[in-house]
Order: structure tokens, then C-alpha cells, then sequence
């Protein structure tokens, strides 16, 4: 990406929400669904995030809905075209599982999602969280 164009996102800040995640999966909801995914409060978060490393992320997913202080038809527009560029070819490891497989990731800096299955497959799924030592031992 350009540097000018990444000098231009420094600022933004992104509104995340679990209603627009659930949206993609159900997008028709009952009013229960939607009450019950309204109870969770948005959240809002820099779209570029920089990591204790100085690697700088865009902080995107199926969750983003919007920019804060951008109308929403166009900050959905923003996030959409990032969202596009971030999946290009050349930005994605998509796995080819075999028995015994172990995949870990870097949650704060990398997008995922899952491909659909045959749900008579057996999977398991553990989610393990590392603290940085410093967090520990309250250096």
C-alpha cells in the first residue's frame, strides 16, 4: 500500500460490532437475535494498530461496521476496499489440513476465518493464550 495512502488511515478509528458480524451468517434475524446481539455494547478501536514489534496492522474482520466520524455508507465503502486488499493472493496462507495438523497464529496481527466443512468430520479446536512475560511478572 502507498505510504500516502497509509498515512491517510493514521487517526481513523473503526466501530466494531457482534450484530455486524452475525449479520454475514444471518442476515434476515428474528427480533430475539437481534436484541440479544444488540446486548453486547460496539467497540471502537484504531484501524491501524501497531504492534509491540513497530509492524503496523489494520485492525479489520467481520465485526468492523464503520468509521467513527465518517458516514457510514462511505466508511463501510473504506472498509470494504481494505478489507479487498488485504485478501489479495499474495497477503493470504490458506492451510491444506491433514491428520494431526497444528496451526497457530499471531491473533493481534492476522485475519482468519474458516472454509466450510463436512460437518461429519471430527475437529477440535483449542485456544491457547500467551502472555508476554513482562505481563506476568508486572515488569
Amino acid at each position: 500500500m502507498p505510504d500516502e495512502e497509509k498515512a491517510a488511515y493514521d487517526g481513523l478509528r473503526v466501530v466494531h460490532s457482534f450484530e455486524t458480524s452475525q449479520r454475514y451468517v444471518n442476515p434476515e434475524p428474528t427480533v430475539a437475535e437481534l436484541n440479544f446481539w444488540q446486548m453486547r455494547t460496539p467497540k471502537v478501536h484504531p484501524l491501524v494498530w501497531t504492534h509491540e514489534t513497530g509492524r503496523k496492522s489494520l485492525v479489520l474482520g467481520s465485526t468492523a461496521d464503520h468509521i467513527e466520524g465518517m458516514a457510514p455508507a462511505q466508511g463501510r465503502v473504506l472498509l470494504s476496499r481494505l478489507r479487498e486488499w488485504a485478501i489479495q493472493p499474495q497477503f493470504v496462507y490458506r492451510h491444506d489440513w491433514t491428520e494431526g495438523d497444528l496451526l497457530i497464529w499471531d491473533n493481534s496481527g492476522t485475519m482468519h476465518r474458516v472454509d466450510p466443512y463436512p460437518l461429519e468430520e471430527n475437529r477440535m479446536m483449542h485456544r491457547t493464550t500467551i502472555e508476554a512475560i513482562e505481563q506476568l511478572v508486572g515488569a
